[in-house]
């Protein structure tokens, strides 16, 4: 976890590279970043501005930042579905096996989720946006869940909690 002394200097490093007034303007907008930001340590923080500094013109979001700490599979639903059907195309009707091993672990826990291999192969045409769209949603969803599964755990127990008096109020400085 980042201290209130960490922050500042984190805050003061940013404001030197960012210096428009907008940026991180009064005492308020930076309680609030350091609610959302407090659960990952200094050094991650200073790793993940380092990383978007050089690639990005406008300051960052506080979920810009985590965007470089959090990484959940580097693909969407829909390109693991593109995956899905060049792998059932390639390897036919017959073969599950070779075509769940030409996709990731993650894919082919999602493609066993609608029903396996065979359920993709023996799928009307016309049910086969069906069959994307379920395909899709449980992929997305599972990123999703990846995704908050990699956050830290005090970060992770206010969102799941609920916690909006911490979040919307914050700790004060």
């Amino acid at each position: 976890m980042c201290s209130r002394t960490e922050f500042s200097s984190f805050v003061k490093g940013m404001k030197s590279i960012y210096t428009l007034p907008s940026f991180l303007p009064d005492r308020e907008s930076i309680e609030a970043w350091y609610v959302v930001l407090q659960h990952f340590s200094y050094m991650d923080l200073k790793k993940a501005f380092t990383a978007y500094l050089p690639v990005n013109t406008f300051p960052p979001t506080p979920a810009d930042l985590i965007k470089y700490l959090v990484r959940p599979a580097n693909k969407t639903g829909i390109s693991a579905w593109r995956e899905v059907m060049t792998a059932v195309r390639k390897y036919g009707p017959m073969d599950g096996r070779l075509a769940s091993e030409s996709v990731d672990q993650f894919t082919r826990d999602i493609v066993d989720s609608i029903g396996g291999w065979s359920s993709i192969r023996n799928c009307p045409t016309e049910n086969l946006g069906f069959l994307m769209r379920q395909f899709v949603s449980a992929y997305d969803d599972c990123v999703q869940r990846e995704t908050i599964n990699l956050l830290p755990d005090t970060l992770r127990r206010s969102m799941i909690d609920g916690d909006s008096h911490m979040m919307l109020e914050g700790v004060q400085i």
